[in-house]
């Protein structure tokens, strides 16, 4: 897997307090554990240090019209 994202991109969003699990939206129960979630506001700097416990790569992109508009986060999947 390879982790991309925008440079100096920053979002919050909410982390479950149970299984770790990361989502943009707001949400007040996990739908994986149905453990409780927190609100983060460093939430690139939590999905990057998870990518990097799991193997992955992590590029950085200086400029991409294509992935802002994605919304500035995306990953390459290898299934």
């Amino acid at each position: 897997m390879k982790l991309i994202f925008i440079k100096d991109f920053e979002d919050s969003g909410h982390a479950c307090r149970n299984c770790r699990h990361l989502s943009k939206q707001k949400v007040s129960t996990c739908p994986y554990c149905k453990g409780g979630m927190e609100e983060v506001n460093y939430l690139i700097d939590l999905a990057a240090q998870r990518a990097v416990e799991q193997g992955s790569l992590i590029e950085v992109i200086a400029d991409n019209k294509e992935l802002l508009d994605a919304g500035g986060i995306g990953a390459f999947l290898r299934f």
